[in-house]
């Protein structure tokens, strides 16, 4: 069954004092369980514009040594690859890891979605794994409920994790902006030349102890 995580504030002690004060009811966030769910598409064309908008503007690569990375996504398909992987992970979860698709819509139309993974062995951390917003909402609430809509479902996490491209100023100061500091850590199979890691200590930031 769907689940809305704007009905769930409450679910939970953790939901009330800390979730709240992130979520607010601007869009519609629903968690995507089906792999055929046409919004995965949909979310898809959202990845795309947002992709090219952030990454075709000469400014972006000043005083840095990496590839532009829009003609190479180009080439690749657009992001199609991690879409049909987003699907995979919906039917049959890599071995160790539980996948997780949220996806946000205004009057019925998708203009954001973020993705999660889960690693068994780690409980209480989250992979913030994929997140986009349309341009046209850059600015907004989106984002924010978005990259906060895994905590109403795992409410226990003590830690989020993510890494974004180095050149991405505006990704990296939404992170910061949103309590993120740099980490050491990096995904496995990224150049950290390219790649930055960032990660939110939930338990720190919001005083809830959990155990």
């Amino acid at each position: 069954m769907e689940k809305n995580v704007q009905r769930f504030l409450s679910k939970t002690f953790f939901a009330s004092l800390f979730l709240v004060s992130f979520i607010q009811a601007e869009v519609d966030i629903r968690q995507i369980e089906n792999a055929t769910d046409p919004r995965i598409n949909d979310a898809q064309q959202v990845f795309v514009r947002s992709f090219e908008k952030a990454y075709t503007e000469p400014s972006i690569y000043a005083g840095l040594n990496v590839p532009a990375p829009y003609p190479e996504f180009k080439a690749k398909g657009a992001g199609k690859e991690i879409f049909n992987e987003f699907k995979i992970f919906l039917q049959t979860p890599e071995e160790g890891e539980k996948f997780f698709l949220f996806v946000a819509s205004d009057d019925n139309k998708i203009i954001g979605f973020a993705s999660f993974k889960q690693r068994l062995n780690e409980p209480y951390e989250v992979y913030v794994d994929q997140m986009a917003v349309d341009p046209d909402h850059w600015g907004s609430l989106t984002g924010k409920n978005l990259l906060f809509s895994i905590c109403n479902e795992l409410p226990d996490l003590k830690k989020m994790l993510l890494i974004t491209r180095r050149q991405n100023a505006r990704t990296i100061a939404f992170y910061k902006k949103h309590g993120f500091t740099e980490s050491p850590f990096i995904e496995k199979g990224y150049d950290q030349e390219i790649y930055v890691g960032y990660e939110k200590d939930l338990v720190k930031q919001d005083g809830i102890e959990r155990n």
